[in-house]
């Protein structure tokens, strides 16, 4: 037990004593893997890792990721992969850049994705001496990457005198698959097929279906899907439930109370005085703030979970403007609450999605945006 009283649960607290840490739950993941691949047991599994796997260390996630095929964002992803010796094959979903890029497939085991001529062109000057794998993506009505149907032509025709490139497969990504019934959606896959049949393509593996396209859009689910969010535990929609689903929470963000006071009826808390007590009220201080990764936007009535004693989960609603280094909750109808109580900002019992609902955002951005002075402690 230390000076400030923290329980077990908080033991694992870095050198400094402060109690704030992020717990990755390395089976929670693998369980998600098992999940997806229940819900789209004819589709391989592109296990999307990119952003440092949404915050939760790219490397470790890989480790437990088994022997499924990876997708990162960037090459300096696939290079961090490269030097640890990974044997997975990894899809690079933003395609080389440069020839150094095109270098690292002498290392790995690469797929690039084509979502422009000048990658073409670039394999065509700087990259005959390699034999490489492409994947070509067709912009089908996201309009961000993509090669448009003209464009899709003048790189098959340019295919033809690189007979170092393999053409591997063929993608698309959806605009508005965290809805369920969104039209857009099927158009975007109707449009896909349409032009797959019209040049030739349909032989070629397909990858259509990001985890909103998993769940939500059976059409979708090809030879390869792409889960992301939901791998870590969180939805495409933020109001929606991970758990109905038989998602895990991979992350927990957890810290604990290093302050009580007794705040008058009338008085406000924290920067700007946004909230009023209505009542004569008991105010925790949380160590934790926006700088750590802790969304600064989060709106008074935000959940945060309190462990009692004996164990049991306490829910109490944030208070005032969250801070730098700290937020404060209305602990008044917990009088159990005590200094070194361990709470938890999100994770098993506090959705980080519930989170996200309450700050205006995303599951996505919450949990890659913990910050580097995070420690994190892997199980």
């Amino acid at each position: 037990m230390s000076q400030l009283g923290i329980s077990a649960r908080c033991l694992t607290a870095p050198f400094s004593g402060r109690p704030l840490k992020v717990v990755i739950h390395k089976k929670a993941f693998c369980s998600n893997i098992q999940v997806t691949q229940e819900i789209a047991p004819d589709s391989a599994l592109l296990v999307v890792v990119k952003a440092n796997a949404y915050g939760h260390g790219l490397l470790d996630m890989v480790e437990v990721a088994g022997d499924h095929d990876l997708a990162v964002a960037v090459p300096e992803e696939l290079a961090c992969l490269s030097r640890q010796g990974i044997k997975n094959r990894i899809w690079v979903l933003e395609g080389p850049f440069s020839a150094s890029c095109l270098l690292l497939s002498q290392q790995a085991s690469v797929v690039w994705v084509i979502h422009s001529l000048w990658q073409l062109q670039l394999i065509a000057s700087e990259g005959r001496a390699l034999k490489l794998k492409i994947c070509l993506k067709l912009d089908t009505g996201m309009h961000r990457l993509g090669l448009s149907e003209p464009e899709l032509v003048e790189a098959l025709n340019k295919l033809k005198a690189l007979a170092n490139v393999e053409l591997f497969a063929v993608m698309s990504h959806f605009a508005e698959s965290d809805h369920e019934r969104s039209i857009e959606v099927r158009k975007q896959i109707a449009s896909f097929d349409e032009c797959v049949h019209a040049h030739d393509l349909s032989a070629l593996p397909v990858s259509l279906a990001n985890s909103g396209g998993i769940m939500f859009y059976p059409e979708a689910r090809r030879q390869y899907v792409r889960p992301g969010i939901m791998l870590y535990g969180g939805m495409p929609n933020s109001k929606q439930c991970a758990k109905d689903k038989g998602l895990q929470a991979v992350m927990s963000f957890e810290s604990a109370i290093i302050s009580l006071r007794r705040v008058p009826k009338g008085e406000s808390v924290g920067y700007g005085s946004r909230w009023q007590a209505a009542r004569d009220s008991i105010i925790a201080t949380i160590a934790g703030g926006y700088a750590d990764g802790y969304p600064r936007l989060a709106k008074d009535g935000t959940p945060v979970g309190v462990f009692m004693t004996e164990g049991e989960l306490a829910i109490a609603p944030l208070v005032g403007q969250v801070s730098m280094d700290m937020i404060t909750i209305d602990v008044t109808d917990i009088p159990e609450a005590k200094v070194g109580m361990p709470v938890e900002l999100w994770g098993e019992n506090i959705a980080v999605d519930l989170v996200a609902n309450h700050s205006g955002t995303i599951a996505y951005d919450l949990l890659t945006a913990i910050s580097q002075r995070v420690p994190r402690c892997y199980i």
